[in-house]
Formats: C-alpha cells, structure tokens, sequence
C-alpha cells in the first residue's frame, strides 16, 4: 500500500503539480525565517526558543503540507521527482544544520549543559517537533504558537546551564 504522501504526490501530478510547489515553496519560506534567526547576533537560547516556536508555527499555518512532507522518505521519491526530491532534502539539512549549530554555539558559550553531542541532541529538538503531525490538529486543541512555546521551554530546561 503507497504511503500517504506517495498517495498525494499522485494526487498533485493530477494537479498539475500544485501541492508538491506549494511545499516546497513553504519550506523554502520555513528555511529563510531560519536563517534570519541562526545567523542572528541573540543568544543560543533565543535562538532556539524562536526557531523551534518558528517552526512549530510554520507546521500549522502550512497544515497539512509540511506535515506531508516530513512524513515522507524522500530518497525513495521517484525519478521523475529527483530534482525536487534533493532541493527539498538540502533545505532540510539547512535546518539540521541550523539546530546543530544553535546547539553548539550554546554548549561554546556554556548557556547549554553538556547532555550529548550536537547532532544528537538536535535530531531529538526535530523528532519532537515532527511527531507532532501524529496529533496536531489546527482546528482542536492548542495553537501551533503555543506548542512552540511548551516545546521550547520543555527543551530549555533540560539544556540551559543552572550556572
């Protein structure tokens, strides 16, 4: 059975491709908000404080799209889709890149605790907010905004230094 977003994929090349430019065009916006942020002179954990509040906002004004997405394997996105398949994938490693880098900035300045290594510790920061499409649902519940905030201050407390 094809994944829901094989399904889609389907769906938007009998619509002449809108969906498929529709996220990638909202990803490309996800990632210049973030680049704004990351290269910004704030601290690390202002940083990370907007940007994960950024993206968890991103994820609900642009439901379901990005949600679609994320869900999606891109390397197994067929041929006739390489070239957006790898534009999509670079602009995701912007943001893994980003997190990395906010992460290591903090543990450089000692305002972040030590709890593991870089990479690690933003790929669980990701996780928590890609997991959310398993139950964020824009119309019930708490807003985007404010799961970005809960989120955000969840991770700050385990990693801001009590120093």
């Amino acid at each position: 059975m094809a994944s829901i977003a094989r399904r889609y994929i389907i769906i938007s090349r009998r619509r002449n491709r809108c969906s498929t430019r529709s996220s990638a065009r909202s990803w490309k916006a996800t990632t210049n908000w973030r680049a704004r942020i990351a290269d910004s002179p704030i601290s690390p954990a202002r940083k990370l404080r907007e940007l994960i509040t950024a993206l968890m906002n991103s994820y609900g004004s642009n439901y379901p799209l990005l949600y679609i997405y994320i869900r999606e394997d891109l390397t197994h996105v067929s041929d006739t889709r390489s070239s957006w398949s790898e534009h999509m994938r670079h602009l995701n490693r912007n943001i893994e890149q980003s997190v990395i880098d906010i992460v290591e900035q903090g543990y450089a300045d000692k305002s972040f605790r030590r709890v593991g290594v870089p990479r690690i510790v933003a790929y669980g920061i990701l996780g928590m907010l890609n997991w959310s499409h398993r139950w964020y649902k824009p119309d019930r519940g708490a807003s985007a905004d404010e799961i970005g905030k809960v989120f955000a201050e969840m991770i700050l407390s385990g990693l801001e230094s009590p120093y």
